[in-house]
């Protein structure tokens, strides 16, 4: 399972941002870095007020193990 890990930044507020996670479950890690953008372009269509700012493609449950 690879993660697609990336920050939103508020539009109107760029200060005001959050992190945000979507799965590919059987793709593997190129997978992720070739349909990121696409992923994230759909995101963005469905939350106009939000801008993706930094995304990044890991192997699922590595947050978990770093804490």
């Amino acid at each position: 399972m690879i993660e697609l890990i990336f920050v939103a930044c508020l539009q109107s507020a760029p200060e005001t941002c959050r992190e945000e996670r979507m799965l590919f479950v059987d793709a593997p890690l190129l997978g992720c870095v070739l349909g990121a953008q696409a992923e994230l372009a759909t995101w963005v269509a469905r939350h106009p007020d939000w801008g993706v700012h930094h995304w990044t493609c890991r192997a699922g449950g590595a947050s978990e193990r770093e804490a």
